[in-house]
C-alpha cells in the first residue's frame, strides 16, 4: 500500500488514545497530522477560566464553529487521504459535510467509550462518516440502528511504546495495585479484598478516591493521581497482581487498562470480559473472576503462591505484542479504507 496522508481530529493530551494512534499510523508508513481541536477551540473562549468551565458543560456555538472552521480550512489545504475524528468531540455535522463535498476523502470516527456519552451531534454526524469503528462488538448493530452506513469492530489495545515493561521500584510493590479514577464498582471490589483478606497490601492510583471513598482502608491505600508512562508501567510490573473492573456501562468489552497491564509487563485479574475471552483465556494470559467470592479465591491464591504467574504473564505480553497494538489496529484501519 502508498504511503497514506492521515489527520487526526481529536485530543491529544497526556494518555490520550490520540497520541497512540499518532505514533500507530507514523509506524504504519503514513504522513500524519493531527488537530487538537479542545487547543484550537480554547483560542476563542472568553472570559478566562470560568468561559473553559462554562463552555464545557454548556457548549457555546459560535466558538465551536470558529475552531470547526479552522479544521475545515486545515482538511482543504493538506488534503489528507483519510481523517480521524476520536470519541467525545466538538466537530460538527456541517463541518463533515463540508470537507466532503469539497475535497476527495474518507472520514472515519473511532468509539473508544460507553453508547451513554453519544449526544445528539455525534449521532446526527454518523451517516455521514464512512466508517465507525467502534470498541465493542455488542454496539456494532445498534449504531447501524442510528444511520451509520460501515460500522466495524475494532477494539482498544495496547502501545507499546508508551506501556512497556520497565524494572520493579520498591516504592511500587504490594499484594494488589488498581491505577484508575474512582468508580463505585472498582470501590466494591477493594473493599471486598481488605474485608476478607486480612493484611492485603493495597495500592491505589487515581483521581477522586479521597473524595468518594469513606473507607478508612482504602483512604490509606491511596497513594495519589494517576501514574502515567514509566510510572504507570513501573507500578504494574512491581505487583503480584493488577485489579482491572470492566465498568458496568462498558461490559461486555475490554477497556484499555485490559491491554496496557500485559503490555507493561503485570499480571491482571479482570472480572468478566465476553468479548476478550476466548483470546485472553483463563490461567492462561489472565486471571478472570465472576463474583466477589471467586475475587477473594483467586487473590488469596495468588498472595499465597498457588499459582504460577510467570507463563500468564509471558502469554498475556505475546498476545498483546504480536496482535492487539495499535499498530495493529490502524493497519487494520488502513486494509479496510483502501484494500478492503
Amino acid at each position: 500500500m502508498m504511503s497514506k496522508k492521515v489527520l487526526l481530529v481529536g485530543t491529544f493530551s497526556q494518555g490520550a488514545l490520540e497520541n497512540s494512534y499518532l505514533t500507530a499510523f507514523e509506524k504504519n508508513n503514513c504522513i500524519v497530522e493531527k488537530f487538537d481541536i479542545n487547543a484550537s477551540q480554547n483560542n476563542y473562549i472568553k472570559l478566562g477560566k470560568i468561559g473553559k468551565m462554562f463552555n464545557k458543560f454548556i457548549p457555546v456555538e459560535p466558538w465551536i464553529r470558529k475552531c470547526n472552521r479552522e479544521l475545515f480550512l486545515k482538511s482543504i489545504v493538506i488534503k489528507p487521504d483519510l481523517i480521524l475524528v476520536f470519541g467525545q468531540n466538538r466537530v460538527m455535522t456541517g463541518t463533515l459535510a463540508q470537507i466532503k463535498t469539497s475535497i476527495s476523502t474518507k472520514i472515519i470516527f473511532i468509539w473508544q467509550d460507553s453508547l451513554l456519552f453519544l449526544n445528539p451531534t455525534l449521532i446526527n454526524s454518523l451517516m455521514i462518516y464512512d466508517y465507525i469503528f467502534t470498541y465493542s462488538n455488542n454496539s456494532v448493530e445498534i449504531i447501524k440502528q442510528m444511520g451509520a452506513k460501515n460500522v466495524k469492530w475494532l477494539p482498544l489495545a495496547a502501545d507499546e511504546n508508551y506501556h512497556k515493561k520497565v524494572e520493579a521500584r520498591n516504592e511500587y510493590i504490594s499484594d494488589l495495585t488498581f491505577i484508575g479514577q474512582w468508580r463505585p464498582e472498582r470501590e466494591n471490589a477493594i473493599k471486598i479484598l481488605f474485608e476478607n483478606i486480612p493484611g492485603i497490601d493495597i495500592k491505589i492510583w487515581g483521581l477522586d478516591w479521597i473524595r468518594f471513598s469513606k473507607n478508612k482502608h482504602i483512604k490509606k491505600a491511596w497513594q495519589g493521581s494517576s501514574l502515567y508512562g514509566k510510572d504507570f508501567s513501573a507500578a504494574i510490573s512491581s505487583t503480584k497482581l493488577n485489579l482491572n473492573v470492566i465498568d458496568d456501562t462498558n461490559y461486555p468489552a475490554a477497556n484499555m487498562r485490559f491491554f496496557e497491564i500485559p503490555c507493561s509487563g503485570g499480571i491482571q485479574i479482570c472480572s468478566s470480559c465476553p468479548e476478550m475471552e476466548t483470546e485472553f483465556k483463563n490461567y492462561e494470559s489472565i486471571l478472570y473472576f465472576k463474583d466477589d467470592e471467586e475475587l477473594i479465591t483467586v487473590v488469596k491464591d495468588v498472595i499465597d503462591n498457588k499459582v504460577n504467574l510467570e507463563p500468564i504473564k509471558l502469554n498475556a505480553l505475546n498476545i498483546v505484542l504480536n496482535k492487539n497494538t495499535y499498530q495493529h489496529r490502524a493497519c487494520e484501519i488502513l486494509n479496510i479504507c483502501f484494500i478492503a
